[in-house]
C-alpha cells in the first residue's frame, strides 16, 4: 500500500483480508507488517507478496496461512521475507528473512505433503539471472538456504539503458520478466512431487 502523497517509502505495509462465506463478504483488512505509522516516513518498500494457505487435512499445520514478499530498503536492495498466520489471517507472525540483502524477487509460496512449505524466487542481479528454492518444514518458523534451480536469460534487452531500474522489454516497451511459478503434486500418483515454471530465451528456465 502506498500512502496518497505518492512521495517515495510514505507508509509500507501489506494487509489481509479473509472470507468465510466463499467471497459474498470480507473482513477488515489486517495488517501484516507495518514499517512507518508517519507519511513520509517509511525506511522499506514491500513489493510482489504471494499467498498460499495449508489445505491438507493430515498436515500438521493444516489452515496455516503463509505470505511471502520482497523487502526494499531505501539503497533499493531487496531480501525476502515471510509471516504466517495460524488464525484465519486473524494476527501474524513477526517477519523471518530468508535471504540477505540482494537483487531477489517475486517469491511464491506453495505447500506440500507433510505441511512443508516452498518458497521459489529469482535473483535478477545481470551477472547471476538464477531462479532459487528453498524449504521450510516446521510451519515456516526456518528455511533452508536458497539452492539453485537454473539460471535463465531475460526475455529481451534491459531498457531504458544505463537505467538502474531498467526491465526486461520487447516490442517497444512492453515489460516482461522471467519469474517462475511453483505447484507441489497432491495426487496419488506423483504424490510430492514438485513442479517450477518460468520463460527466457534459452534452454532450462
Amino acid at each position: 500500500r502506498i500512502a496518497a502523497s505518492g512521495k517515495p517509502l510514505p507508509i509500507n505495509d501489506i494487509v489481509c483480508a479473509h472470507s468465510s462465506n466463499g467471497g459474498k463478504t470480507w473482513s477488515l483488512p489486517v495488517r501484516v507488517i507495518l514499517d512507518s505509522t508517519n507519511i513520509d516516513a517509511a525506511t522499506t518498500f514491500a513489493d510482489k507478496y504471494f499467498i498460499a494457505a495449508d489445505k491438507l487435512p493430515s498436515s500438521p499445520f493444516r489452515d496455516k496461512v503463509y505470505i511471502s514478499w520482497i523487502e526494499y530498503s531505501v539503497l533499493h536492495q531487496g531480501k525476502v521475507r515471510l509471516s504466517s498466520s495460524s488464525d484465519s489471517g486473524v494476527t501474524w507472525s513477526l517477519p523471518i528473512d530468508l535471504t540477505g540483502l540482494g537483487n531477489y524477487q517475486s517469491p511464491i509460496p506453495a505447500v506440500g505433503i507433510g505441511g512443508v512449505v516452498y518458497i521459489v524466487y529469482t535473483d535478477i542481479d545481470t551477472t547471476k539471472h538464477e531462479i532459487l528454492f528453498a524449504v521450510s518444514s516446521d510451519g515456516g518458523k526456518t528455511f533452508s538456504p536458497g539452492k539453485k534451480i537454473s539460471n535463465y536469460k531475460d526475455l529481451g534487452p534491459l531498457l531504458p539503458l544505463k537505467d538502474p531500474f531498467a526491465h526486461p522489454t520487447i516490442k517497444g516497451g512492453l515489460r516482461v520478466n522471467s519469474f517462475p511459478s511453483i505447484a507441489d503434486d497432491i495426487s496419488n500418483i506423483h504424490n510430492g512431487r514438485i513442479y517450477v515454471n518460468g520463460a527466457a530465451m534459452v534452454a532450462g528456465l
